[in-house]
């Protein structure tokens, strides 16, 4: 009875682990691919009023795709939003990701950053 009990915990801490591993690499691929879109942003020349950085909000929408079963079907699906407004220093961006896995559930991710004539990645 002792050696069953020992096998089912084991068991159970392999299974906790491997969707513990798992949350954490879908988090950090999520936070690559906001960080991705920040920085892209960063690249365009900053040169009000050109669009992006217009005098008014501008809304981006992009569906993400993050994995890949082995048959080859999108298995983590998500929305990228990214709102550029002017402030007083310049223009700030936020990038709001929101993917869902069947597995492991739904999560947010979001980055900011003002962007201006002084940021860095400027022309």
């Amino acid at each position: 009875m002792l050696l069953m009990i020992l096998i089912v915990a084991a068991l159970n801490s392999l299974s906790i682990l491997d969707r513990n591993s798992r949350r954490l690499s879908e988090y950090s691929t999520a936070m690559s691919i906001a960080e991705g879109q920040v920085e892209w942003l960063r690249t365009i020349k900053y040169a009000p009023p050109v669009s992006p950085f217009t005098a008014s909000t501008v809304m981006m929408t992009n569906t993400i795709t993050m994995a890949l079963n082995q048959a080859g079907t999108w298995v983590i699906t998500g929305l990228m939003w990214t709102r550029i407004e002017p402030v007083a220093n310049g223009h700030l961006a936020t990038v709001v990701a929101r993917f869902t896995n069947s597995l492991t559930g739904s999560y947010n991710v979001t980055l900011q950053t003002v962007i201006n004539q002084f940021a860095a990645g400027q022309p």
